[in-house]
């Protein structure tokens, strides 16, 4: 497929995704995405009454996004894990179960470098013009709800699909 179908709200309805397979995709009434289809595997987004996303289940994992934190259900693995925000001024943080990474901001306010808090070493996150990673993101830069004080919501490649 190499064209795009649109719904009357200007919601992408299906469009080529990133592996040549049609991505299809499903709104809610609020304009939120509630389902991505491509090539035979599914993911459900739920959000809560603020719009605000709530939990994405895809195969093999499921996350549920709080306030400042992400909890990870690897279903194959049977394994909690977590990410948690921290956000003071202009500065922020990100703690994970073995480390704690300080991020520096772009000039839009999104987190394009992370800054390992023990050994100092520094990854970096190169964005496209529309904010998707160019190249493969760092773990931490990629993550998928937006950090406090960060510019844009939740990252996930699918869900930029709204018609200009």
């Amino acid at each position: 497929m190499t064209s795009y179908q649109y719904d009357d709200q200007g919601n992408t309805r299906q469009r080529p995704g990133p592996s040549d397979a049609t991505q299809t995709l499903t709104w809610d009434i609020e304009g939120e995405l509630t389902r991505l289809v491509e090539g035979g595997k599914t993911t459900d987004y739920l959000y809560d009454a603020n719009g605000g996303l709530l939990i994405r289940r895809r195969p093999g994992t499921t996350v549920l996004y709080m306030d400042g934190q992400e909890l990870r259900y690897d279903t194959a693995a049977k394994k909690f894990s977590g990410l948690r925000y921290y956000a003071a001024g202009d500065a922020s943080a990100v703690r994970t179960q073995t480390s704690l990474s300080w991020m520096v901001d772009d000039r839009p306010g999104t987190a394009s470098m992370a800054v390992d808090a023990t050994t100092q070493q520094v990854t970096r996150r190169y964005p496209k013009p529309f904010g998707e990673s160019r190249g493969q993101a760092a773990a931490l830069l990629a993550g998928r709800q937006g950090i406090p004080g960060q510019a844009g919501r939740h990252r996930d490649r699918p869900d930029a699909c709204r018609r200009p």
